[in-house]
């Protein structure tokens, strides 16, 4: 008969280990980007586990290694609620984005990264106004592409 709780899951070896840097660094790079069962599987980490680690030690959630489509259109767009626009240019081929593994209310999160929205907004600054936008790095970048070529 079992003993401790420990020998009634293998699958968790490191459950009463220490978090290593290597482990908190894994976490923070893949946290929201990959499944949690995966992350699982390669820290042998409960989800539980997982989940505290991330809000207790690194201090956020699954949406901070990324731009959801509500954060891209509030930046890009200066509204709220306008993140079908920034769908509609995903799928036009002019921001690139994919699902995350994060949770947007009942729907799976849309993930950008800066890089593409830099991407996006170097091709296409006409896409956005920059009066309407919010003091931002990529207000820079628009600005720059405007005075570059109005």
């Amino acid at each position: 008969m079992p003993k401790t709780s420990r020998e009634l899951d293998k699958r968790w070896r490191n459950a009463k280990k220490a978090w290593m840097e290597e482990d908190l660094e894994f976490l923070d790079q893949k946290y929201g980007l990959t499944s949690l069962n995966y992350i699982c599987r390669r820290l042998q980490r409960s989800p539980h586990a997982i989940k505290v680690a991330a809000t207790r030690r690194l201090r956020h959630g699954m949406k901070a290694n990324f731009y959801t489509a509500n954060q891209v259109a509030e930046l890009l767009l200066g509204t709220k609620g306008a993140s079908k626009t920034i769908v509609f240019w995903m799928e036009q081929g002019w921001l690139n984005g994919r699902r995350s593994y994060a949770r947007a209310g009942p729907n799976i999160a849309w993930c950008f990264f800066e890089g593409d929205i830099l991407k996006c907004l170097r091709a296409r600054p006409y896409l956005c106004d920059p009066m309407k936008m919010e003091r931002h790095y990529f207000h820079s970048v628009i600005q720059e592409e405007y005075e570059r070529d109005p």
